[in-house]
């Protein structure tokens, strides 16, 4: 139940980040709901066990600066 309940808030929370909306006026806080959102979309994944780290697991490579022949 926590898992469909999970995966149901990360697809609207998702959309909802995607979706445009032009009816902020006050900017910051009209930044509120996206940030709700975020947090949510966080929460979601974090219970479905998906962090940054297993999102981008070999991908990330070292690159460190060329070694001078000389």
């Amino acid at each position: 139940m926590k898992k469909k309940l999970a995966v149901a808030v990360a697809v609207l929370s998702g959309v909802y980040l995607f979706v445009p909306e032009p009816t902020d006026v006050l900017p910051i806080i009209g930044w509120l709901d996206e940030g709700m959102a975020l947090a949510m979309l966080g929460w979601a994944l974090s219970t479905l066990g998906v962090t940054p780290a297993r999102l981008f697991r070999g991908r990330a490579r070292v690159v460190g600066a060329p070694e001078l022949s000389g």
